[in-house]
């Protein structure tokens, strides 16, 4: 059932941080080690984030969302608001796509 329709991303992203938070990368636990000019290292608990880790957050936060709510709508059978989801999930994904640029 999870890997068919709307539901299946946010599966694909759930298991993915689920495998992710299991198994850290050498490049996940590198970002909690500095490496000053004299070579030493400084290592960091909490480390600062990227803003492309931000946005991605952000992205899979609104993807959980509107999966949510095509599933309540879809176990509640339809409601009014739930016809506009659709619209709401396109005008969501046009805006991750790049725009063109200017001449």
């Amino acid at each position: 059932m999870a890997l068919g329709g709307v539901l299946r991303d946010g599966y694909l992203i759930y298991a993915q941080l689920s495998a992710d938070a299991a198994h850290p990368s050498l490049e996940s636990l590198n970002r909690h080690i500095t490496r000053l000019p004299n070579n030493e290292g400084i290592i960091d608990v909490v480390p600062a984030s990227k803003d492309v880790e931000i946005t991605q957050t952000r992205d899979w936060a609104c993807n959980a969302m509107l999966g949510i709510c095509v599933g309540v709508n879809q176990m509640l059978e339809g409601t009014p608001a739930g016809l506009r989801l659709w619209e709401i999930a396109d005008r969501f994904e046009a805006l991750k796509k790049p725009k063109p640029a200017a001449r």
